[in-house]
Formats: C-alpha cells, sequence, structure tokens
C-alpha cells in the first residue's frame, strides 16, 4: 500500500498494530489458561512474540512515517532538520569518506543552493532495527523528528528484558522469565506499541515534520 495522504498512514498503522496486539494478547491467554509444564515453553515463545512484535512495528510504523513526509514533496527549507540530513546522506557520507575539501564544499554548496527545491526523501529500507536496543531506537526516532523520552525510564526493559532475553531463547536458554515478569514486559510493551502509534498520529496530524514559520 502507498501511503501519501493522512488518512492511509493513520490507518496503515492502525491496522498493522492491530492484528500485532491480538496475537500478543492471545498469547498471554494461553499462558494463563496453560497447564504449570507448559507455561516454561509459552512464556520462552511470548517473550520472543513480545520482541518481534516491537521490533516489527518499530520498523513498520516509522518507515510507514517517512514515506508519507517523503510523498509530501515539501521544500528542503521547509522541512526539520532530521529529514533533510537524510536527503542529504549520501553527499555527507561521500564528503566524509573522502575527507577532500572540494567534495565538502560541494556538499555544502547543495544543502545552501538546494534549499527551495521540492526535497527527494529516500524512505525504502532506510529504517533498520536489527537488535533494536535502545541506542537504535534513538537513532530511529531521530531520524523521524520523534521524541525519544516517553523510552527513557524503560531503557532496561527494551535492553534486558526484551532483546537479552530474546538472544538467549535464541541461544537455547531455558529460563528466561516466570509469570509476573512475563506479565510486566506484555503491559510494558503494549503501551511502547500504543504510544509510538500515537506520536506519528500526532506528529502527522500537526505537520510536526516541518519547521515552523
Amino acid at each position: 500500500m502507498s501511503i501519501r495522504t493522512l488518512t492511509q498512514l493513520i490507518d496503515a498503522v492502525n491496522k498493522n498494530l492491530a492484528w500485532r496486539k491480538r496475537e500478543i494478547t492471545t498469547i498471554k491467554f494461553m499462558i494463563e489458561d496453560a497447564r504449570a509444564h507448559e507455561k516454561r515453553f509459552l512464556i520462552r515463545a511470548g517473550i520472543a512474540l513480545l520482541y518481534a512484535h516491537w521490533e516489527g512495528f518499530v520498523k513498520y510504523a516509522a518507515s510507514a512515517y517517512l514515506e508519507y513526509v517523503a510523498f509530501q514533496k515539501l521544500p528542503y527549507e521547509k522541512l526539520q532538520h532530521s529529514f533533510i540530513a537524510l536527503a542529504f546522506k549520501g553527499q555527507l557520507n561521500e564528503a566524509t569518506e573522502t575527507n577532500r575539501a572540494s567534495v565538502f564544499t560541494r556538499a555544502v554548496t547543495l544543502l545552501i543552493a538546494d534549499r527551495a527545491k521540492c526535497s527527494d526523501i529516500p524512505w525504502e529500507n532506510v529504517i533498520r532495527t536489527s537488535n533494536l536496543n535502545f541506542n537504535v531506537l534513538t537513532d530511529i526516532m531521530c531520524m523521524v523528528n520523534l521524541d525519544i523520552t516517553p523510552y527513557s525510564l524503560r531503557q532496561n526493559l527494551i535492553d534486558e528484558k526484551l532483546l537479552a532475553r530474546r538472544n538467549r531463547i535464541a541461544h537455547g536458554e531455558e529460563q528466561v522469565a516466570d509469570n509476573a515478569d512475563y506479565d510486566e514486559v506484555h503491559t510494558e510493551v503494549l503501551e511502547m506499541l500504543d504510544h509510538i502509534s500515537d506520536q506519528i498520529g500526532i506528529a502527522a496530524t500537526q505537520k510536526a515534520y516541518q519547521v515552523v514559520p
């Protein structure tokens, strides 16, 4: 689905979030109804699923928002700096790699001379969420000009209770969480997913990607 309008963006994000929340809730019910010897297995599966939907939704929602902003085709001078940085990343990377004054000068000239032109922001395969720890999340939120503050108090949850546990499960560790711990992570992940969805909806509606005149 191409995302060109605000309605398309909000519908796409809501639809993607809905099926993820259904799966998360389903496995929670399975854990609650399971017999004692089944709970350990289901909790391991549940942690892996929670992480998968956390990483997957961050990538999907941020990519959808970036696509929406890109297709507004605003002049560079009307965009927040993070989107300008994405558009000129190629030139900036070249300047850094060559360390030549002429390349640096050309990059700066493009930034200044093209500021009134319609933007060309890359959006496909730009958001990368592999091993989504707090630092990676911070970079993603910066990239799309969203506030990282709501997740700062959840750094341990993101790094240890989700990513590190997912990795231990992948490496064959048997016991990663008990019922109470799983319930906490389940609740926190759902809250973070909802918050990201809300942030994107508000940012798009309020045109937070634009520079305030």
